[in-house]
């Protein structure tokens, strides 16, 4: 175990003293916490209320805009709960002050004129939204003084139109959780920062294991340290070395990850906490490790030249775009059944089943507990493969050895 060890503090220590890794994570980290104050800027977290003035004369049609009802003036509480956020009514003296503050930007628009006669002011194009509103009121006003002038209670005919709700029927099988689990583009930018964060530390220290291996096999020391400790234990004390480099990695760019989130003030668009994401967020970044390390030492122990190595590893990369790409794609569709197949699967939960926590307000506590749980349970025929291809291609000096022949036992007893 002390020569594990050993191995594992040696290649912590060359791979942290490294320029290129102490600069790959400051700029990374300057990258994010960029992104997180520019997003904060241009990307919009609530909706600004549009500011729209009335007189002492059409003060009637603030109605068009706090959300109450035509008739009976009361709070329609079938509008949505932000309806009333996106307006704020001003009350102007007269005509001659309306039109001044629309002239002056105070407002957006203004309606002056009469009960009557409306006249609806504006400095360029008005919204076909709000005047569509405007109009609604003003044939409202109409059909009211018509219906006074027949005899007509108003205040009886409020009470029996306030209890008529329409009735909506959702022939699409989702349930209401689902339904709201629309596009949000806060969650998308979340999703692509956090998992292009997992996706570039998780392959990043896969190549740094499979060039650490061809290089000691270039350079013949691996013949030296074969000859002291076993294959086995070389390996594990390599991972565990680089593990230890992407953990301080992936604290220090998480890290800034996390402050980016809160900066840009996009972290109410995720469905989980903050806190719990980030203790699930290292869940799914050791798993991933834990995945793909092994079968990219390797892969490397394959190849005897650097050049090799970017052949040697397209299928494992390969296999990470896809799950990162299904990634990508769990925000347009949260519930999809082949997002949630893929979310179990090992190779493509690392990526999928996070964003499917951000992106969707669905996902049972189980659900991540299980994909951890099928993740685990393969985890070591996955070991398996990767210490024998290691094992029989950490020696093999000559050139590239295939698949097949590295996976063969070993046969000690012929001789030819």
């Amino acid at each position: 175990m002390s020569k594990i060890f050993l191995i594992a503090g040696r290649e912590f220590s060359v791979r942290m003293r490294a320029k290129s890794t102490i600069a790959t994570i400051v700029v990374t980290m300057v990258i994010i916490l960029g992104a997180g104050i520019l997003a904060r800027v241009f990307v919009p977290t609530s909706i600004e209320p549009e500011n729209v003035g009335v007189t002492a004369e059409t003060r009637d049609y603030a109605i068009a805009f706090n959300g109450q009802d035509l008739i009976t003036g009361q709070i329609d509480g079938g509008l949505p709960s932000d309806f009333t956020q996106r307006y704020q009514v001003e009350t102007f003296p007269d005509d001659a002050a309306l039109e001044q503050a629309v002239k002056n930007g105070e407002i957006s628009m203004g309606i002056a004129g009469t009960l009557d006669q409306p006249v609806l002011v504006s400095d360029g194009p008005v919204s076909f939204t709000s005047q569509m509103m405007v109009d609604l009121v003003y044939k409202s006003v109409k059909i009211n003084q018509y219906l006074v002038t027949a005899g007509v209670d108003l205040k009886e005919l409020g009470n029996e139109v306030s209890g008529l709700k329409l009735q909506v029927k959702d022939v699409s099988g989702q349930d209401k959780a689902e339904s709201q689990d629309a596009f949000n583009f806060g969650a998308y930018l979340v999703i692509i920062v956090m998992i292009m964060v997992l996706f570039a530390i998780v392959m990043s220290a896969g190549q740094l294991v499979a060039s650490g291996i061809v290089e000691e096999k270039v350079s013949r020391v691996v013949e030296v340290l074969i000859s002291t400790v076993s294959p086995s234990q070389l390996l594990i004390g390599k991972i565990i070395g680089i593990t230890a480099v992407g953990i301080i990695s992936m604290i220090c760019i998480g890290g800034s990850g996390i402050a980016a989130l809160l900066i840009s003030g996009l972290a109410g668009s995720i469905r989980i906490s903050v806190a719990s994401f980030s203790g699930w967020y290292v869940v799914w970044f050791l798993l991933g490790l834990a995945t793909y390390m092994v079968l990219y030492a390797g892969a490397g122990a394959m190849v005897s030249r650097q050049e090799e190595i970017g052949q040697a590893i397209i299928p494992l990369v390969l296999v990470q775009m896809a799950g990162f790409y299904t990634a990508v794609l769990t925000v347009f569709f949260p519930n999809h059944i082949l997002i949630k197949v893929a979310s179990m699967l090992p190779f493509l939960n690392c990526y999928a089943m996070p964003a499917r926590q951000i992106a969707s307000s669905t996902v049972a506590w189980w659900e991540p507990v299980l994909s951890v749980a099928i993740n685990l349970a393969i985890l070591p025929f996955l070991i398996w493969i990767g210490s024998r291809l290691y094992r029989r291609g950490v020696l093999a000096t000559s050139g590239k050895i295939k698949f097949r022949e590295a996976i063969r036992p070993l046969d000690l007893t012929s001789r030819k």
